[in-house]
């Protein structure tokens, strides 16, 4: 096999995102950006003059139609053009449109109105989240308390979100929504450990809270914690009966971890399936699928998960440089040639690619331009030295 090539999948990264309620993946609440629409007609008709025709309009000539004022809104400044008469000719030839001098007034930018209106109504939000909470405070109840760190949570308020939330556990503790956003509110502000906590209490309470569960999952995965997260998904599994495309994706990055390899690959191929193929993670699936083969020295198969890429995208770097060493692998040595030939044409430079050739070279039994091929890449990679030596060794034995 090509260590050098190897992929490995890291702790913590690369954790998919479930198809579950918003709120479970960063600042449900966030406020869209604020837009004002301005009440002039050149908002409406793309800052031009709009002819308006007023009393009787005859032909061969305009001289009833008139220009009623219209503002034209610009960066910097508000122009103001009054009313002008304007008369037309039958030959084609127009006497001009007489505009009256124009008054610069000057007006904020649309960004800078943006910001206004946007700086107003967080203001406006704030003091209705101060109203709740004084109103909390004199109810004294759980209910009252729940609610306003939900609104917080909403408004992004995610500390005073807890301490609201907190107070509303202190009276009553079995509040699992309260516990809910708790878990979101500490997972939003980046506390994953006191997140977990809180998503620990939610399921001792609740085990079917299939939302806290993901939640959990989706942590533990982002860890690297794999058998806790495979524990909550086999439990999602039976709730969910069905479960989607992104279910199976972490389910295979779990097993693949752990060096389930059988395993991975079945999930891997459930979440290609469940998923739109023009979808970006399905390439890097294939890939990671293509991975799991390999390792178990399925060759052929790992070569057709390339080349289903490779349908799709004709020049993707790594799935050519590892379709080439799966047919030199497997000695299907006319599409390794094919491969290569492609390498060299496009990454002439790649070390990868030389140190494919060279296994091609000593495939071939062509010794000679192996030893050249493994020197070309010694140079471009000293710190691939032992899986040169490793590999020369192989060539030489008998």
């Amino acid at each position: 096999s090509v260590e050098p090539s190897a992929i490995v999948v890291e702790s913590g990264s690369g954790a998919p995102s479930f198809d579950s309620d918003s709120d479970l993946h960063g600042a449900g609440g966030t406020e869209p950006e604020l837009s004002s629409e301005l009440s002039h007609s050149s908002q409406r008709n793309g800052g031009s003059l709009v002819p308006r025709h007023t009393g009787e309009l005859s032909l061969p000539g305009m001289s009833n139609a008139s220009w009623e004022p219209v503002t034209r809104v610009t960066g910097e400044t508000t122009r103001i053009a009054k009313p002008a008469q304007m008369s037309a000719q039958t030959s084609g030839a127009t006497s001009g449109a007489v505009m009256q001098p124009v008054t610069d007034i000057p007006a904020p930018g649309r960004s800078r109105v943006k910001v206004i209106l946007s700086w107003r109504r967080l203001a406006l939000i704030a003091l209705l989240i101060g109203i709740i909470v004084v109103f909390c405070l004199l109810s004294n109840s759980s209910r009252s308390f729940s609610q306003a760190g939900l609104l917080s949570y909403k408004a992004g308020q995610y500390s005073q979100a807890i301490s609201l939330l907190d107070r509303a556990l202190v009276i009553d503790p079995e509040l699992i929504e309260a516990r809910k956003y708790k878990a979101r509110s500490y997972q939003a502000l980046g506390n994953v450990d006191e997140s977990l906590k809180q998503y620990d209490m939610v399921l001792v309470r609740s085990p079917d809270d299939t939302d806290s569960l993901k939640a959990r999952a989706k942590i533990h995965l982002e860890k690297g914690d794999w058998e806790l997260a495979i524990k909550d998904l086999e439990r999602l599994s039976v709730l969910e009966k069905t479960p989607d495309g992104s279910y199976w994706r972490a389910y295979a990055l779990a097993l693949d971890n752990l060096g389930n390899l059988p395993q991975a690959t079945d999930a891997y191929e459930k979440a290609i399936q469940l998923a739109k193929s023009d979808d970006p993670p399905v390439r890097d699936m294939r890939m990671a699928r293509a991975r799991c083969l390999r390792k178990s020295s399925l060759w052929l198969e790992a070569a057709e998960e390339c080349s289903q890429i490779l349908a799709r995208s004709p020049r993707d770097r790594d799935a050519l440089v590892e379709r080439a060493h799966d047919c030199v692998a497997a000695h299907e040595f006319t599409q390794a040639h094919a491969d290569l030939q492609n390498l060299t044409a496009l990454f002439p430079k790649d070390p990868e690619v030389h140190f494919v050739l060279a296994q091609y070279y000593a495939g071939q039994n062509d010794k000679k331009n192996a030893v050249l091929e493994f020197d070309i890449v010694l140079k471009m990679k000293p710190d691939w030295a032992v899986s040169i030596a490793r590999e020369t060794d192989k060539m030489n034995s008998p």
